[in-house]
């Protein structure tokens, strides 16, 4: 190099030329590390000077070698522009003999121009480039105009825009029209330009209205509006690029506002809120454009002053955009959840109300809701948006006050007005007193701003610099706490002031109606029992044409008063409690409002009063535009900490069978005292459950220790977004598993993982061999004893683990540890361990609530079990709300012929309401964007409502947030990612993906082998393969799946075949105990692995049986589903039960009460004559002690009646063992949260419904040789449709491997089905002669292209019923 340089220095020409051409061969194929020999300055100080040599080929070659320097070392721009190579590179530029001359020194350029666009405008090559844009190739032009973007965002001074930059703008405001899609990077290269430029002309003209205006007019010329209305539509990407450059031109001048409008701004704006995605860039910048074409509020500023005379001009434009947002207002702001978003919706509102025309403003600010808006607003703990309300609220007292008072009045706006006059409420809404205390411990800026930002105190905030200097003078004087009363009082004085003002109005406009009053009046007669009539008054409150308001519901404590007397009588006299049920059920079914009825009405109330007494919260951790930014939460999660483990040895010794393992445990972790592993935050603590609680060597703590370490290829894979799992999970497996390989399972692709493993067992061997004084058995037995018994085997011991005072639960993440016990950020944490013996517990098991008494006492009780105090206003609204829910649910139970309840005033005729109008659409949609947030999820820091309420009120949330809510119950650590990762998010998860090899004929046998083993369940994803078959991937597991089911229902330890109404266990009795417990257990795995890795297994298991599992309680109506002619025949003898009773009850006249019970027969025979015993029906089982002698009479009906729904019903047996298989990877609380035939969907997927047509086409996907309009695709679809029940499971397990559509049905499959056309080898062949094939691992579907309609029949429905239990591809 240094050769060549002294070369380049000579004065001969040629031998420059020479120097410079072999310089830049050389620097072409050096390696990187090989220019840090290069003394960098004087070869580019040698380089620039040999730009200016008189061969044009040598300045071609000095700027291929400055490239060759600026792409291979990093800052080196820096130099070549220290060097005096922007003049001489530009220079060049201007007057190049040619082409390769000219892009070279444009690739130059575009390095330089991030830090010297100045000298880049001054030397002329900005505006000669531009002007020759067109001279050059598309790659090049795409360059320039890079240049001209980096120019125009970090240009200097006003003057140089004018001399340099506005010239050209015709050229580049020509390159925005759309002229097609292939010509969209050139549009957006182009609008990265125009981006650049506005937000500089902005940064330019702050403070100077007339200075910013004639900027923005001039930049606005050339039809750059026009074209970028037209050019929107057609963005796939940068359409909020396009609305921010409109939004920040509208907010320097009136006139391009104006523009706008005569270009359709409102159509506009509509399309861009309407975006789906809330806090999408597209949607807040649609928000910040409506902001900047409205005055403010109360200014005097020359801008706003022109707009307002504009509007006053033409008042229909402001009016179009008023009719456009208000009737979106309130569904805008609760859309989003950002602090700062939901503020600017308010913004918008305050600016309309304030500049709208009065007829407007009273059309859509007078209906009911929009006082119910105002009334949530000021209850918030916000106090920007409180602020906010209160503006709008004098506005309205000052625009409309006879047309608002009423509703603020009956809406509670008033009254929480009356509340924000108190100076002490305003000061802790302001600065809460928490936030305060917290203030005392802050050890650094960083951690005061961090406290006062979560307290609500913006960073931009005038106090803010004020509180950080009464902090700093704290400290200096070492005071204990910083006197902040004055500042946080006159930050609380603007909002103190408004309040006042608004309330001062509200005195001056008393109106409401009197029905305030008549509901305190109904709760007090409720309460004391007075006067009668008390559910027709208030059906006829809730019927009322004005209707009930929500304050009105709330402030009255109706509710509260009406659950006291319906149930507050229940112990003491339930007969009375279940007339004043039956009395409300009668009035509220038999009425309507409307098209509803009364019930329906009164429900939906209910949940509008959940949302309106809390102000339920989330917390999002990913900034807005939520899908970019998970790659940085995956990230955050990925970072590992250090977990320093000490152990307690206070853990006491136990008599019984936990004092050896006790003793064990002690004497192995007291001689090791402490150890540490670095984990990742993402990962919960059940891991390291799992793993101590059988650690029972050295060895085996190093195999944990050593199972989470990361290679740097891996974390560099994290930082680029590639997470990979493999080899953790395979550590983890060695540690906690049988050997996989014993199972007859493979771990494709991943030999290098294996490789590594096998390495460090021999490490191990080779340690334990080299210790002398143990004899090879003895050294063998720490492995090999605990390889036979660490399949995640029974203990008697369990472990807690402590953070601090904090104790950690297994779920807990490493992440929500950190954030909930550290008081500052550390990347080392001590958790202190014990073990202690393990609490035995008794298996709660379901009760058989035969009589309907206890039915409605289990109805009561439930309702209050809630995951709330009974302190909180939201508990008594919703303990009625899930009392009516739970009842709703068992209305045909307690309304049936066999129920007691209501007897005989049994009306059958009364339909349950929907579970669909108990949900709560706003509280689903707060759940919603809670649960798609992955830091809060997969880190477990979501409020605590999230993850209890969708259990303990799961009514309230729809389908789609409760399987998110379960998932994030069942799924944490690295799955939980993994699943997030399949969500479209830009980052990728590998999962371990181990195949087992089964054979077809004893898929049974094998299945129980391998599911044997939990810990190999536990870690990745396990698929099946068939012995002697070709397939391989999802089908076949689908298909494994689908067969093990089919080999389950075999199993005689069922009822019935499930077919009707799904699998029940037949009675314990009758089966051997041992087998029934060892196949139930199996059967609980089988369904939880398939949950676990998000399968489908066709097993319907019976709604009771899952009833059972839940622990929750089963009536006797339940018997309809396990035995429906059992359930007849019990139903006929309890309407004798029934009559019989009541004859007792009613006729107190000895000789006609024998003569009426006489009467009660079953189509004319005595109950004696039916020859029953107390055998159960169906079994060779005694119902109670020599049944099988004691005869039925109708004495003792009622007991038979009870035994036999008792010993059908209480499987509890096989429940429990089932449960116990289920909750290996399944918690039995995440399926709380589903309705039970939500369960069946869940496990099983979607029965074969009807498939219209229109669905078919959406999710049927044409390719490679059919269209949409192929005769061959249509004649499919009609096909589909036509197919019976049995045809459809026989279709679909054809195609899918699995016999049911996944929740979601056809849209929901992944890949989608999709059908190709099968072309014969020979072109000579029919198609017709040929079968279809499939791809099941692909949903694939090879159709030939038939003749007619009839023959792609007749090849399917054969290829269907024949080809479905095999895999050999085509």
């Amino acid at each position: 190099a240094q050769k060549l340089l002294e070369l380049m220095q000579s004065p001969d020409e040629m031998e420059v030329l020479q120097g410079a051409m072999q310089f830049s061969m050389h620097l072409a194929v050096a390696p990187e590390e090989a220019f840090g020999s290069i003394p960098l300055e004087s070869v580019v100080a040698t380089l620039v000077e040999s730009l200016h040599r008189a061969l044009p080929d040598t300045s071609l070659y000095s700027i291929m070698s400055l490239n060759h320097i600026m792409d291979s070392v990093p800052n080196s721009a820096g130099i070549v522009a220290a060097s005096g190579g922007v003049p001489a590179i530009c220079s060049k530029l201007m007057s190049f003999e040619y082409i390769d001359m000219a892009e070279h020194a444009i690739k130059a350029l575009e390095r330089l121009s991030y830090d010297n666009s100045t000298a880049i405008l001054q030397e002329g090559a900005f505006t000669g480039l531009v002007n020759l844009l067109d001279f050059f190739d598309t790659n090049t032009q795409k360059r320039i105009l890079t240049i001209a973007a980096i120019v125009a965002r970090s240009v200097s001074s006003e003057d140089l825009v004018i001399q340099y930059i506005l010239p050209v703008l015709p050229v580049v405001s020509s390159l925005l029209q759309f002229k097609g899609v292939e010509y969209l990077p050139t549009n957006e290269l182009a609008l990265s330009f125009y981006g650049g430029l506005v937000e500089s002309v902005t940064r330019l003209s702050t403070g100077d209205f007339e200075r910013a205006k004639a900027n923005a007019q001039m930049v606005a010329e050339n039809g750059l509006l026009q074209n970028l209305v037209e050019l929107l539509p057609n963005m796939l990407h940068n359409q909020g690029s396009i609305l921010d450059i409109l939004s920040s031109l509208c907010s320097m001048s009136p006139q391009i506002v104006l523009s706008f409008h005569n270009l359709g701004a409102t159509s506009v704006i509509k399309e861009g809120l309407e975006q789906s995605k809330s806090e999408s860039t597209k949607f807040i910048e649609a928000l910040q454009l409506v902001d900047s074409m409205i005055p403010n509020k109360n200014t005097q500023s020359e801008l706003d002053t022109e707009l307002i005379q504009i509007y006053k001009e033409m008042p229909e434009l402001l009016r179009s955009l008023g009719e456009m947002v208000f009737p979106k207002i309130i569904a805008l702001y609760e859309k989003v959840v950002n602090k700062g978003l939901r503020n600017l919706v308010l913004k918008v509102l305050e600016k309309l109300i304030e500049h709208s025309e009065r007829d407007l403003v009273v059309s859509y600010t007078t209906p009911g809701h929009f006082s119910t808006f105002l009334s949530e607003l000021l209850s918030c703990k916000d106090i920007e948006a409180v602020k906010s309300a209160l503006s709008i609220v004098n506005s309205l007292y000052e625009k409309i006050p006879k047309h608002i008072a009423t509703n603020l009045v009956r809406e509670g706006v008033t009254c929480k007005l009356e509340n924000l006059t108190n100076e002490a409420f305003i000061k802790e809404l302001t600065f809460p007193s928490q936030f305060m205390d917290e203030l005392v411990g802050a050890s650094s800026n960083n951690e005061i701003r961090r406290i006062l930002q979560r307290a609500g105190v913006p960073r931009n905030s005038p106090f803010l610099q004020e509180i950080l200097r009464q902090i700093k003078r704290r400290r200096s004087r070492e005071e204990e706490k910083p006197n902040l009363d004055n500042v946080v009082s006159e930050m609380s004085q603007e909002v103190l002031q408004m309040a006042n003002k608004a309330f001062q109005s509200s005195k001056q406009h008393p109106q409401a109606s009197g029905l305030l009053e008549q509901l305190k009046t109904l709760s007090s007669d409720f309460e004391q029992n007075k006067g009668s009539n008390h559910v027709s008054r208030l059906a006829r409150l809730i019927s009322n044409e004005e209707g009930l308001t929500l304050h009105e519901i709330v402030s009255s404590k109706v509710v509260e008063s009406l659950w006291d007397w319906l149930v507050g009588s229940y112990q003491k006299n339930p007969k009375l409690a279940l007339s004043r049920i039956h009395t409300f059920l009668s009035t509220f079914l038999e009425n309507s409002k409307g098209s509803e009825n009364l019930l329906s009405v009164f429900v939906k109330l209910l949940t509008k009063v959940v949302r309106y007494t809390q102000q339920f919260s989330i917390l999002l951790y990913e900034s807005p535009g939520n899908i970019p930014n998970s790659y940085l939460a995956m990230r955050t999660l990925s970072n590992r900490v250090r977990l320093v483990f000490e152990y307690d040895s206070s853990s006491c010794a136990d008599s019984g069978e936990a004092q050896k393992e006790l003793q064990e445990k002690h004497q192995l972790f007291s001689d090791i005292g402490s150890f540490s592993i670095a984990i990742e935050q993402y990962q919960s603590f059940e891991i390291i459950y799992d793993a101590l609680l059988r650690i029972n060597s050295r060895e085996n703590l190093d195999l944990l220790m050593s199972s989470f370490e990361r290679t740097n290829s891996e974390a560099r894979g994290i930082n680029h977004g590639q997470l990979n799992l493999v080899k953790q999970h395979l550590r983890l497996q060695q540690l906690l598993s049988t050997d996989p390989s014993q199972l007859g399972i493979r771990t494709d692709g991943n030999e290098q993982a294996l490789k590594e493993l096998e390495e460090r067992r021999q490490q191990i061997m080779e340690k334990l061999m080299s210790e002398d004084d143990k004899e090879e058995d003895e050294l063998l037995q720490p492995i090999t004893s605990y390889r036979k018994n660490s399949a995640l085997s029974t203990t008697h011991l369990e472990l807690e683990l402590f953070l601090g005072e904090g104790k950690l639960s297994k779920r807990m993440t490493v992440f929500e540890a950190m954030n909930k016990f550290l008081t500052e950020s550390s990347d080392t944490l001590s958790i202190r361990f014990c073990f202690k013996p393990k609490e035995q517990t008794e298996d709660s098991s379901s009760q058989v609530l035969y009589r309907s008494y206890s039915l409605l006492g289990n109805i009561i009780q439930e309702s209050s079990s809630l995951s709330l105090s009974e302190s909180e206003s939201i508990f008594g609204p919703m303990r009625l709300l899930k009392f009516l829910s739970i009842l709703n649910s068992q209305l045909p139970q307690l309304l049936s012929a066999s129920s007691q309840c209501f007897y005989p005033n049994n009306d059958t005729s009364f339909s349950p309401l929907k579970a669909s109008d108990f949900v709560s659409e706003k509280l689903s949609a707060l759940a919603a964007k809670q649960t798609s947030d992955l830091l809060a999820m997969v880190g477990g820091m979501a409020p605590e409502w999230v993850k209890t309420l969708p259990r303990t009120a799961f009514f309230l949330f729809n389908f789609n947030v409760r399987l998110e809510v379960f998932r994030s119950l069942c799924f944490n650590g690295g799955r939980a990612l993994y699943l997030f990762s399949n969500k479209g998010r830009n980052f990728n998860v590998r999962m371990l993906r181990q195949k087992a090899m089964v054979p077809r004929e004893k898929v049974l046998e094998a299945g129980m082998r391998i599911l044997g083993d939990t810990a190999l369940m536990k870690f990745g994803i396990l698929e099946f393969d068939f012995s002697d078959e070709e397939g391989t991937g999802t089908g076949p597991t689908l298909e494994f799946y689908t067969l093990i089911g089919k080999e389950v229902r075999k199993l005689d330890i069922w009822r019935n075949t499930g077919e009707a109404s799904g699998l029940f266990p037949a009675p314990i009795q009758s089966l051997s105990p041992s087998e029934a417990s060892k196949h139930f257990e199996f059967i609980g795995k089988l369904v939880a692995k398939a949950l676990f890795d998000d399968k489908l297994i066709d097993l319907p298991l019976s709604q009771t049986f899952w009833k059972l599992v839940l622990r929750k309680p089963v009536y006797f109506n339940d018997l309809k589903q396990v035995d429906s002619q059992l359930h007849k025949h019990l139903l006929e003898l309890q309407e004798l039960v029934n009559r019989r009773n009541w004859i007792i009850e009613q006729q107190q006249d000895c000789i006609l009460r024998e003569k009426h019970l006489r009467q009660v027969t079953l189509k004319g025979a005595e109950v004696e004559d039916l020859q029953l015993y107390f055998l159960l029906p169906g079994y060779d089982i005694e119902l109670k002690p020599n049944g099988k002698n004691i005869q039925v009479t109708l004495d003792n009906l009622d007991e038979y009646i009870e035994l036999v729904v008792e010993y059908t019903l209480a499987q509890t047996y096989s429940a429990e063992a089932f449960r116990k298989g289920l909750e290996k990877l399944i918690p039995l609380e995440a399926l709380e949260v589903f309705y039970l035939e939500e369960i069946e969907s869940l496990t099983c997927g979607k029965g074969t419904e009807n498939w219209e047509l229109s669905e078919l086409k959406e999710a049927v996907l044409p390719a490679h040789g059919f269209t949409y309009s192929s005769s061959s695709y249509l004649h499919l679809l009609e096909f589909m449709q036509s197919l019976d029940s049995q045809q459809k499971r026989l279709f679909l397990q054809f195609c899918t491997g699995c016999p049911r559509l996944p929740i979601g049905g056809f849209k929901s499959l992944q890949p989608p089905l999709t059908v190709v056309r099968k072309v014969p080898s020979d072109p000579s062949d029919s198609p017709d002669s040929f079968l279809p094939s499939v791809m099941t691992c692909q949903n694939y579907l090879k159709l030939p292209e038939y003749s007619s309609y009839d023959m792609l029949k007749k090849n399917l429905l054969y290829a269907i019923q024949e080809g479905h239990e095999t895999f050999h591809l085509s």
